[in-house]
């Protein structure tokens, strides 16, 4: 089903339709036969293939914006705790940066699925 514009008033109908909805103009049979065909179903789902393909392709192994958001946040983070604590902030935080950046990474793909090990993490955490 395709769409079609009508030879007195120019709307764009349905090329099924036997009127205009803008005119009220019948379509008739000779001007129907004239219609070009409407697009391929199976091209346009070849088309939809090939762009995410292309997509697919074009994914970074690394990203340079998530490493430096994870930084900033196992900073924010190490300081944060160190404050609370009252102890002094760790000099080795690149476990916790690369745990973020790896999770930051997941979100892309894999949404809330992502977060599913944090709450393993912190029972352990709790239980050692």
């Amino acid at each position: 089903m395709g769409l079609i514009k009508c030879p007195d008033c120019g709307k764009m109908i349905s090329d099924q339709s036997s009127i205009c909805i803008g005119c009220g103009k019948p379509m008739t049979e000779k001007f129907a036969g004239a219609l070009p065909p409407s697009p391929n179903r199976i091209e346009q789902q070849k088309e939809m293939r090939n762009k995410s393909a292309l997509a697919a392709k074009q994914r970074k192994f690394f990203s340079w914006k998530s490493f430096v958001a994870a930084f900033i946040i196992a900073f924010i983070a190490n300081i944060f705790v160190a404050s609370v604590s009252g102890s002094q902030p760790a000099k080795d935080i690149w476990w916790t940066v690369m745990w973020i950046y790896f999770s930051i990474e997941a979100w892309k793909y894999w949404r809330w699925k992502a977060l599913l090990p944090y709450p393993l993490f912190i029972l352990v955490s709790v239980i050692l």
